[in-house]
């Protein structure tokens, strides 16, 4: 197997079995730890899966290069049967020709090297299919909110500043749109529903989206994106990427609501429950930060919002542990990094 398709197989399977274990543990955990911690655990395993970074003596890296070890000690042997060393005094039987194993090695290593390619090359047309993809249905979308987008009202605008402090950024009213969204990287925007908001709603609405520029959450989706084209094939990374959106709008509502007082907290979760309302389903390659994700996704985040209470310190400590035992378990299951291990 070539190194490359090893260095892909280790960080999916690691990814993998990290997505998995915090998975299992979504029940127990949800309500008990920060939405901030619970999407940095994501994050990190959106890291495991792109990055092949380990610790020596890794486990992924044992793990694939054993496959090596076995077949060098297989071939070793091929050839050590085959040399002619002292076949003097042999029994008939094992004077073979002496290359015979020789070359039906050589042939089977040629046929593997053969197949190789072809899975790279199956795995390429996946790769560049889901990025095209992606990439056709963003462009699509962002060309026509921008022929689309209309002013926003003055007072809108004045709003915007006030909350944000900055004059760049720039809100748009759209009437093909059914959430409020914020669009780009270089030149981030806020775009909102060509719908009537009263203040509240407004106020609850850009302090989401604001919230969401400074987490960067566009350039988490934009990493998301990446590591499903790289790992299409497997099916865990659509769960991943899932549960990244959903975390991702749980901790942004945390993060808007935890400074309000109770009467502000209904006020937002009224306005989530109306945004949702008008909610429509978003087409293929959407990569914003969006208010509203999903309909059924509304119930966990009024229970959030509802259940939501300032942490114990104890708590934060276990939950900064849990994160720090994520990445220490990320790197210990590490990945291929193409050293083999002779294991005696």
């Amino acid at each position: 197997m070539n190194d490359f398709i090893k260095t892909l197989l280790s960080l999916s399977l690691s990814g993998s079995i990290i997505a998995l274990i915090s998975l299992s543990l979504k029940p127990i955990l949800k309500y008990r730890i920060p939405k901030a911690i619970q999407y940095y655990i994501w994050i990190i395993i959106l890291l495991r899966l792109l990055l092949p970074l380990s610790l020596p003596g890794s486990i992924m890296n044992a793990v694939f290069s054993e496959e090596s070890f076995i077949n060098s000690e297989t071939n070793y042997t091929s050839i050590s049967e085959t040399t002619n060393i002292d076949t003097v005094d042999l029994p008939p039987v094992f004077n073979s020709p002496p290359n015979k194993n020789v070359y039906n090695t050589a042939t089977s290593k040629n046929s593997l090297k053969f197949n190789y390619k072809y899975i790279t090359l199956l795995w390429l047309i996946g790769f560049l299919a889901t990025i095209t993809i992606n990439l056709f249905g963003y462009v699509r979308f962002i060309r026509y909110v921008n022929k689309t987008n209309l002013p926003a009202k003055s007072e809108e605008v004045d709003t915007l500043f006030k909350l944000s402090k900055k004059d760049w950024l720039k809100l748009y009213r759209n009437p093909f749109i059914s959430t409020p969204m914020l669009i780009g990287i270089v030149k981030p925007r806020i775009i909102i529903p060509d719908i009537e908001f009263d203040k509240e709603q407004l106020t609850n609405i850009l302090l989401h989206e604001l919230t969401h520029l400074k987490r960067f959450d566009i350039v988490i989706k934009w990493f998301t994106m990446l590591t499903v084209a790289i790992h299409w094939f497997n099916p865990v990374v659509y769960l991943i990427r899932k549960e990244i959106d959903n975390t991702c709008e749980l901790a942004c509502d945390e993060a808007v609501i935890k400074n309000l007082s109770d009467k502000d907290k209904q006020s937002y979760g009224n306005t989530l429950i109306y945004v949702v309302s008008k909610y429509k389903e978003a087409p293929l390659g959407m990569l914003q930060a969006k208010m509203c994700e999903e309909k059924k996704t509304l119930k966990e985040r009024l229970t959030s919002i509802m259940k939501y209470n300032k942490k114990p310190k104890i708590i934060i400590l276990l939950s900064i542990v849990l994160l720090l035992s994520i990445v220490a378990g990320s790197l210990a299951l590490g990945a291929f990094n193409g050293k083999s291990i002779m294991i005696p």
